[in-house]
């Protein structure tokens, strides 16, 4: 993980991975770091609410029920010399059934506010030797934005993979696909969906797809597995 020239312009600086699998470990460093120093153990899957709630306010202050413009589900803001101020929709949020969609939201302005500032710090530097006025800008994140973004998105492409990172582990879904695909009822055409996890995983289907579908497969023996 290294700091590089932004070519899109719109940072001095961007925060580069050499892998994916790069981001998965320095997600699941930070995770357990912080459920070690706040609840004195390792963090399990899947990853509860409450200590999800704990991660995201390590790093930001939270407004959970935010009332937000027609069609964003989360924004981070950041501002100069305080905390960065994650707010969640208050529709997404106060929806029983959109618990997967906000614990997604979490863990993806989670990432904007824990690695994404020191891009917007460079920036302000870059700014106060210009002259020029600094702001406190504000990340919008739709349905779109988060899980799937483009590439090149760095920001918000890095943010939806390391959603995934968070509730679904790299090293977990290395140990459960293995165990999947060692079994005597392997099928034919050695495929591995997203909702073979969906059952021990509170996490959005379409999250899951993304991450699944973009990872090396390193556990299971060179096997190959498609989205389905």
């Amino acid at each position: 993980m290294r700091w590089i020239n932004d070519r899109s312009g719109r940072f001095p600086k961007r925060l580069y991975f050499e892998t994916l699998a790069e981001l998965d470990d320095e997600c699941e460093r930070l995770v357990d770091f912080v459920h070690f120093r706040r609840r004195g153990t390792k963090f399990g899957v899947p990853l509860d609410d409450d200590t999800l709630q704990v991660l995201v306010e390590e790093y930001a202050d939270l407004d959970l029920f935010a009332n937000l413009e027609p069609g964003v589900e989360g924004e981070t803001e950041f501002r100069p010399n305080e905390r960065p101020l994650i707010r969640m929709s208050a529709e997404i949020a106060n929806d029983p059934r959109r618990r997967n969609r906000l614990r997604t939201g979490l863990a993806h302005e989670w990432f904007h506010a824990a690695f994404h500032r020191t891009a917007w710090e460079i920036l302000w530097a870059r700014n106060r030797r210009a002259g020029d006025s600094i702001g406190a800008p504000v990340g919008k994140c739709n349905r779109e934005t988060m899980i799937g973004a483009a590439d090149r998105d760095w920001t918000e492409f890095q943010a939806g993979y390391a959603s995934c990172a968070i509730l679904m582990p790299r090293s977990w879904i290395d140990h459960d696909a293995a165990e999947f695909f060692s079994g005597p009822h392997v099928p034919d055409e050695q495929v591995l969906t997203a909702e073979n996890f969906r059952r021990n995983l509170t996490v959005e289907t379409r999250n899951q797809r993304n991450k699944v579908t973009a990872m090396p497969v390193d556990a299971l023996e060179r096997r190959s597995w498609q989205n389905a």
